[in-house]
């Protein structure tokens, strides 16, 4: 269960059940009333997707002015991409907690203390899931997408053209920001919006790419 809201934390069932519904309570058991939402999550479902949605989600909510929100928060969303799609690794888990641990409190407001707070509070909730995620590619739950959510505007995208792209690697050095590489020497990017002040980044990718595999799409 999810109490606070999107800046707020996750206990368990059992946690959940027993605390009372205040601030006093929750907050006595690990919990933050925070704004007052709590959002309970189906059984049966891959929690770790639902957590990487609203990170992308949050990621994208700032004006880009500041360094956790500018860099720590998409590496945040995208590290956690990494472990929901199964191409994530113990690295990818280490570089993800060290980068929300990152962004609390270094902020100009505080959208990154509460988005820190969100995924680490996820990270201990859901280990077990993750464990099977990182040992498998996946926990084997489907993916429902329950969680609340604005309709996603027509923004732009990364795309890899999988018929053209022969692993060249150019487009990782042109947009260390959003593309990483993996094992076989081939990109990767995240399914999400590219935020404002990364679009520069993004065509520099387009055209680095000698094979045209790599565009730019809504």
């Amino acid at each position: 269960m999810l109490v606070g809201g999107y800046h707020g934390k996750w206990l368990r069932p059992e946690v959940a059940a027993a605390a009372a519904a205040s601030r006093a309570g929750l907050s006595a058991v690990g919990g933050d009333l925070g704004a007052g939402i709590i959002l309970p999550l189906p059984a049966g479902i891959c929690a770790l997707s639902e957590v990487s949605r609203v990170a992308t989600y949050l990621a994208a909510q700032s004006s880009g002015q500041c360094g956790p929100c500018r860099l720590g928060l998409p590496n945040t969303a995208r590290a956690l991409a990494a472990l929901t799609s199964g191409r994530g690794n113990r690295d990818t888990l280490e570089l993800l907690q060290r980068t929300a641990r990152f962004v609390s409190g270094r902020g100009a407001c505080g959208h990154p203390d509460g988005t820190s707070r969100f995924v680490l509070s996820a990270l201990a909730t859901f280990s077990e899931e993750i464990d099977e995620h990182l040992a498998t590619g996946s926990c084997g739950r489907p993916v429902r997408r329950v969680f609340p959510l604005p309709d996603e505007p027509n923004e732009n995208r990364l795309r890899v053209d999988w018929t053209r792209c022969s692993g060249h690697g150019l487009c990782a050095h042109a947009a260390p920001n959003l593309v990483t590489m993996d094992g076989n020497g081939y990109p990767v990017v995240a399914d999400a919006p590219i935020a404002d002040w990364f679009h520069s980044e993004a065509r520099r990718a387009v055209r680095a790419c000698p094979a045209l595999a790599v565009r730019l799409n809504r």
